[in-house]
C-alpha cells in the first residue's frame, strides 16, 4: 500500500504545469495576436494610400508618390510603398482610364478612376 501512495501524490506540481502551460499558451496567442495586427495595419496603409493618392493626382495633379510617403508616414510605416501607375491611353485625356497599385510590405491594394 505504501508504494502506491507515493505515486498518486500529486501535492504541488498543479501551479508549476498551470504557469509553464499558461505562459506558453500566452506568448503564442501574443504573437499570433502581433502578427494578425501588423497584416491589417499594412492592408489598411495599403488601401488609404491607392485611394488618395490617386485622388490627389486627378484632382490636384499631386505626385502620388509623394503623397504615399506622407500618408505612409502618418501611419508610422517602417515599409516605402511601391506605386504603379497605369493610364490607358494617357493620364490627363477625356475619358482615360486610371489604375494605381500599391504594394506595402506584403498587403496590396488598388484604386481605379475614370475621368
Amino acid at each position: 500500500m505504501k508504494n502506491n501512495a507515493v505515486y498518486t501524490d500529486e501535492t504541488g506540481s498543479a501551479i508549476i504545469e498551470f504557469l509553464v502551460f499558461g505562459v506558453l499558451l500566452q506568448v503564442g496567442i501574443l504573437t499570433l495576436f502581433l502578427q494578425i495586427s501588423s497584416l491589417q495595419t499594412s492592408q489598411l496603409v495599403a488601401e488609404s494610400i491607392a485611394r488618395h493618392a490617386l485622388r490627389s493626382f486627378v484632382i490636384l495633379d499631386l505626385d502620388p508618390k509623394q503623397t504615399a510617403r506622407q500618408i505612409a508616414q502618418d501611419f508610422k510605416v517602417g515599409v516605402d510603398p511601391e506605386l504603379e501607375m497605369l493610364c490607358e491611353p494617357n493620364c490627363f485625356g477625356e475619358g482615360s482610364l486610371l489604375r494605381l497599385k500599391v504594394k506595402v510590405g506584403s498587403a496590396e491594394a488598388s484604386s481605379v478612376f475614370v475621368r
